[in-house]
């Protein structure tokens, strides 16, 4: 009845990282509206991608102010041990600094994006780029998301475009206005 298990909108980090962490085989698409994926992962640290840090969990929930509490289930499921641990079992070299922020150790973002892209070839992932949504609807069961290509239909779907923090990159807040309809 459809044609995807998940799909995705947003191939920045999160919604890369999410393609990537199936633990069983599943049929999943990514859909980015910029013609680039990664592209605010690529720009990050300078370039070098300082991808998490080596804090203590309980210490680091304590950055977060009072949403500490609010998020504590999703930083201790995805704790920062456990995507250093992700990024090294996936064969990437890191260093760790001694303000505890974890870099790929050639200080080249690229190499956090591919070892994502890699682990997402595992699975049975399919990206297509310059695909702007024009709806969602939500249909017997499965999502129906509307590009300006194409139709695609999953059992499941996840949106991490981000927020409006840096628009250069896609990261624009241009989903908003179509999900409060």
């Amino acid at each position: 009845m459809y044609e995807y298990d998940v799909i995705i909108i947003g191939a920045g980090a999160s919604g890369l990282f999410c393609a990537s962490q199936f633990d069983q085989q599943i049929k999943c698409l990514v859909l980015e509206h910029s013609n680039a994926i990664g592209k605010k992962l690529l720009l990050s640290g300078q370039g070098q991608c300082n991808f998490t840090n080596a804090i203590d969990i309980k210490k680091f929930i304590h950055h977060y102010g009072d949403n500490g509490k609010r998020i504590r289930s999703i930083l201790y499921k995805y704790h920062n041990k456990k995507i250093i641990n992700y990024f090294i079992e996936n064969g990437l070299d890191i260093v760790i600094r001694d303000d505890l922020k974890v870099f790929p150790k050639s200080l080249k973002a690229q190499d956090v994006l591919h070892t994502i892209l890699t682990t997402s070839k595992n699975q049975q992932v399919e990206i297509k780029k310059e695909e702007v949504i024009q709806n969602i609807d939500h249909l017997d069961g499965y999502y129906q998301v509307t590009t300006n290509s194409k139709k695609f239909k999953s059992k499941y779907l996840v949106i991490a475009t981000g927020g409006c923090s840096y628009p250069i990159t896609g990261s624009d807040d241009s989903i908003v206005p179509l999900l409060k309809s």
